[in-house]
C-alpha cells in the first residue's frame, strides 16, 4: 500500500509562472461541473450544488484549499442567509483562498483572468450573495436555481450585468500586488 501524501505535497504552486496550468485545471473542473442540477447546500458533481458549493468544490478538486478550510463551522444555511447578515460571510469565506482582486461593474473591457471566482450582490442585497468562476472573460461558471451549473455573459447575464462584482484571485501569492483598477474604467 502506497503512502497518503499530505495535501501541500500536491497542491498547485500558486506563485510559480506555470500558474497558467493551474488555471486551466480550475477551468476544466468548473466546466466539469456544467449541467449539474441545484440543490441548496449539496456538494457533489452532477447531483447537485448550489453557487456557494460549486465554489467549494471546484475549488478542492484543484487542490486550491480544503474540505475543512471550506466548509469548517458554515453548518446549514437558510436560503435568505445573505438578508440577515451583518458582514460579507461569502466574501470573507473566499479570502481564506483567494486574494481580492478588484471591485466594480461588470463591463467586458475587465481584465479579469480565467480561473478567477467573481461575486455579485443580486436581488437588491447590499452583500455578495451570489458565485461563479470564470472561464474566460466575460464568460463564468454558475449555479443557478433554475437551471443548475451553467455557463453566462457575465457582461449580459441579469444576475452579472450591471451589478457590482468582486473577483478574486486563487493564484495569487503571498505578496502578490493586488489590482486595484476598477472592472468599469
Amino acid at each position: 500500500m502506497s503512502p497518503v501524501l499530505p495535501l501541500a505535497d500536491h497542491r498547485i504552486d500558486r506563485t510559480s509562472p506555470g500558474s497558467a496550468i493551474g488555471r486551466a485545471h480550475l477551468v476544466s473542473i468548473a466546466r466539469s461541473f456544467l449541467g449539474t442540477p441545484y440543490h441548496r447546500g449539496a456538494r457533489l458533481k452532477g447531483v447537485g450544488v448550489d453557487c456557494a458549493t460549486f465554489l467549494g468544490e471546484c475549488l478542492i478538486e484543484a487542490g486550491l484549499s480544503t474540505e475543512a478550510a471550506v466548509y469548517g463551522g458554515l453548518g446549514v444555511y437558510r436560503m435568505d442567509w445573505w438578508l440577515h447578515a451583518a458582514e460579507e460571510r461569502y466574501m470573507l469565506r473566499l479570502l481564506r483562498h483567494a486574494q481580492k482582486a478588484m471591485e466594480g461593474v461588470a463591463c467586458r473591457s475587465s481584465k479579469i483572468e480565467p480561473g478567477n471566482l467573481v461575486l455579485s450582490r443580486v436581488v437588491g442585497s447590499r452583500k455578495y450573495n451570489h458565485g461563479g468562476i470564470v472561464l474566460q472573460w466575460p464568460i463564468i461558471a454558475h449555479a443557478l436555481k433554475d437551471g443548475g451549473v451553467r455557463e453566462a455573459d457575465a457582461t449580459r447575464h441579469p444576475m452579472w450585468a450591471f451589478h457590482e462584482i468582486a473577483v478574486f484571485d486563487p493564484f495569487a501569492g503571498s505578496g502578490s500586488e493586488v489590482r486595484t483598477d476598477q472592472a468599469a474604467s
